[in-house]
């Protein structure tokens, strides 16, 4: 059959490919979230530039 010589390499790599594809949604889902964040962020929750200075 056409796939039999790629069952072997499936059954040995599927961990590491379905590793980095979990790492690679992991890591969109991240980025996902703070830019949500961002977005959708509360300015009256942020500190002011006054608040955020340093005193003298």
């Amino acid at each position: 059959m056409r796939d039999d010589y790629l069952d072997r390499s499936w059954a040995d790599h599927h961990f590491e490919f379905t590793d980095a594809f979990h790492k690679l949604l992991v890591s969109f889902k991240v980025s996902m979230e703070s830019l949500t964040a961002q977005q959708f962020d509360a300015p009256w929750r942020r500190p002011t530039r006054r608040e955020s200075c340093p005193t003298r």
